[in-house]
């Protein structure tokens, strides 16, 4: 999928001179909510207007949500399955922070990184923070599995929940820093992993055991907050896991109930959809 990595970068790219831009007029003029569901979708649909691809497709929320701009990424694993991200979502501010990460539901409710553990275990999907940043004159460079990157792949990081968890509590602060301690280097790692890189050992072993799930397209589907992406045809075939499909649209009712309003989604196919074939995307 080297040309939906090349994509995700470029994404990094844009959000990070956005931000650094709105944080140097210290007056930003879009927040995370902004950022998923306008900048990150508009950016690939303007992609797949442009090349014609049917290797990634990206929607808004049919109901926009009045506040939060997290994001659900399902990337093909193997052929037509999918593993499920959760990212909530967090910008960077002119102080070199993410505010209100300690954000209780209700002022006294459950934290927002607990909700997020739960989600992704009621779903069996990989909960991750995004953080959108941009610093003007920061400069790094760094190696990951994909090779050399500079600061601008930051734009989009990804970043386990846990560490960011404990930080805040053993800091007793809501506001995360960018750098810890003003060292690089930043939190997180670039979102290209997520197209670049493929999967890991520990996705492999949550896959074995259970605690993570792939997703058919008939299941992604079925999430009702979204527009339907595939359409099956009417010729012979296996029918669909009936079983498997109520199962997954009680548990995406259970999450909606529960808080998890994602502005957006994005869904990377690796093989492609095929149009007026096995499946066609909806229009």
């Amino acid at each position: 999928m080297t040309e939906i990595c090349e994509l995700f970068q470029q994404i990094a790219v844009d959000i990070w001179d956005l931000i650094a831009r709105d944080n140097q007029r210290e007056i930003p003029v879009i927040d995370e909510r902004g950022i998923t569901g306008i900048k990150i979708i508009d950016i690939i649909d303007e992609y797949v207007t442009a090349t014609g691809t049917t290797k990634v497709f990206a929607q808004k929320a049919i109901k926009e949500p009045k506040r939060g701009g997290d994001l659900e990424i399902y990337v093909e694993y193997t052929d037509k399955e999918y593993l499920r991200y959760f990212l909530q979502a967090k910008a960077l501010k002119e102080d070199g922070t993410y505010h209100d990460v300690n954000h209780r539901v209700n002022g006294r409710g459950p934290y927002q990184w607990d909700l997020l553990l739960n989600y992704s275990r009621t779903a069996k999907a990989i909960p991750r923070y995004i953080f959108y940043n941009g610093i003007t004159n920061y400069k790094y460079s760094g190696v990951d599995c994909h090779g050399d990157f500079d600061e601008k792949q930051y734009g989009c990081a990804i970043a386990e929940v846990v560490p960011v968890r404990d930080y805040c509590l053993n800091n007793n602060t809501g506001r995360h820093p960018f750098l810890i301690n003003n060292t690089p280097p930043p939190v997180g790692s670039p979102w290209r992993f997520i197209p670049c890189c493929g999967v890991n050992s520990e996705i492999t072993k949550q896959l074995d055991n259970g605690s993570l799930r792939l997703y058919s397209r008939s299941e992604i589907n079925m999430d009702k907050a979204f527009k339907k992406v595939f359409r099956f045809p009417r010729i012979s075939g296996p029918p669909p896991d009936v079983e498997e499909e109520v199962e997954v649209e009680h548990v995406n009712n259970e999450l909606s109930q529960e808080g998890w309003n994602p502005a957006g989604r994005v869904i990377v196919s690796k093989y492609g959809i095929k149009h007026g074939g096995e499946l066609r995307m909806l229009g």
